[in-house]
């Protein structure tokens, strides 16, 4: 991928339950957790959205888990795809994140801006 900027991201199980996650992504100020199993395969994802699902649901937010709720099947690229392959999942998803996996572990997110600031640092070589 270049000299892309791979960001960490928030990881958790599955098997949390949806009121512990959200009292961290409130915490931590953060719209989303990337669900990963032992094996750091990427599972899902439980959003902001993920959330709202389970509060206008009207469930019990202590007894619902993780992966019950969250997206599951996530597009994704591998280390070695290209920018364009990036560009192509967010626009398609309208989000601003794509998750970036290594040999079938997850290895964090790439960003638009860590993507244009890769284009303007090269541009300027």
């Amino acid at each position: 991928m270049g000299k892309i900027n791979i960001m960490k991201a928030e990881v958790c199980s599955g098997d949390k339950c949806v009121k512990d996650v959200a009292k961290e992504m409130s915490s931590k100020k953060i719209r989303r957790f990337y669900i990963v199993n032992g094996k750091k395969e990427l599972e899902g994802v439980f959003t902001t959205v993920d959330l709202i699902k389970v509060i206008v649901g009207d469930k019990d937010a202590s007894k619902v888990k993780v992966k019950d709720i969250m997206t599951k099947n996530v597009k994704y690229i591998d280390l070695e795809s290209s920018i364009e392959d990036a560009l192509k999942i967010m626009n398609d998803l309208r989000t601003f994140v794509c998750p970036v996996v290594d040999n079938g572990k997850f290895i964090g997110i790439v960003g638009y801006q860590d993507i244009i600031r890769g284009v303007v640092d090269e541009s300027r070589k």
